[in-house]
Formats: C-alpha cells, structure tokens, sequence
C-alpha cells in the first residue's frame, strides 16, 4: 500500500473520530443540564461554528481536551455549517456531522482505496 493511500486512510480516521467525539460531547452537554434556561445557553455555545464570543464562553467552561477535539471539530464541519444555519442546535450538529463523515470518513477513504490500486 503506498505512503499517501496510509496517510489519507489515517486522516479519514482521524476526522472521523474527532466528529464523533465532538458529537458524543455536545450530546452528553445537553442531555445533562436541568434548566431550560441552561440549555438555551448551552445550545448558543456549542454551534457547529460559534461566533466569537461564544467560542470564547465555550472556552470558560471545557477543558483543554474537550476544547482542542471542538476547535478541531469547527474546522472539520465549517464548509457545512451554511447548509443548515437557522435550524434547531440538534438538526446543525446532526447534519454538519454526518457531511462531515461522508466527506472525510468515506470519501477519504474510497480515495485512499483508488489510489493504492
């Protein structure tokens, strides 16, 4: 198998595990928190690509982990965050991650697999 058919296969894993973890985080942010007022400001924080004083609240409140696979994760999903602005918070994190992982996860790696043949 050659070099770049590895590399591409590595970073579809790499993307793909960074959205997920990212996903299981938000998800598990929300299901855990008890007002409905704490959830509206929870949901504003954690948009697939928040603005900068969101991104600087969401900051405040993760670890340096949890923080890094978001910023990541930003990345990752901004060239989707467009198609579904306006929607409900779970609707924005659902369909950017799931383009997401059509992208980087699969189209990667069908990349990955015409290459080393």
């Amino acid at each position: 198998m050659s070099l770049i058919a590895r590399l591409l296969r590595l970073v579809a894993l790499l993307a793909s595990l960074v959205i997920i973890v990212s996903f299981s985080f938000f998800a598990t942010d929300l299901a855990s928190e008890a007002s409905e007022g704490q959830r509206a400001k929870v949901a504003d924080a954690l948009e697939p690509t928040p603005t900068a004083p969101k991104e600087s609240d969401r900051e405040r409140r993760s670890g340096g982990f949890r923080e890094a696979v978001d910023d990541v994760n930003d990345v990752l999903v901004a060239p989707f965050a467009r198609l579904v602005e306006g929607q409900n918070i779970w609707a924005q994190r659902i369909a950017t991650g799931v383009l997401g992982l059509l992208l980087y996860g699969l189209a990667l790696s069908l990349l990955a697999n015409y290459i080393r043949k």
